[in-house]
């Protein structure tokens, strides 16, 4: 098998400043605004100009690589390695992901939750029954 750019595309530099790229979005996405119409997480995360490889493809070309026998051994183990990195980053990602959305929703959710209780504390207490 043939080594080529697009088995390299799990390289530790480009997963570290992926992740990284992922990182700052994340953190300008979260940080409050004067404006107020906020955009959502979806819209203030950058985008990456190139196609990310998903989940499943990176497990696929691990499972490939460890069954191919063609490559030097110290070759195949830098490339797991690496792979190994994307993938790790990858499902980072997405758990950051997932977590900014449960943000947001918190976020979008207080305003109403805020004026509940403060309906609720401008009730006057009830006595209470023995």
């Amino acid at each position: 098998m043939l080594l080529n750019a697009r088995m390299v595309w799990g390289s530790s530099l480009f997963s570290a400043s992926w992740f990284v790229s992922c990182l700052v979005g994340f953190i300008l996405a979260v940080t409050p605004t004067a404006a107020q119409d906020k955009p959502s997480v979806e819209e203030s995360l950058p985008v990456p100009s190139i196609e990310l490889p998903s989940i499943e493809e990176v497990e696929e070309k691990i499972a490939s690589l460890q069954e191919d026998q063609d490559l030097e051994p110290n070759l195949r183990s830098q490339i797991l390695e690496s792979y190994q990195k994307t993938l790790e980053s990858l499902k980072n990602a997405q758990d950051w992901k997932q977590k900014a959305a449960t943000y947001q929703t918190d976020l979008d959710q207080t305003p109403k939750r805020s004026e509940e209780i403060q309906n609720e504390l401008a009730q006057p207490p009830q006595a209470a029954t023995p």
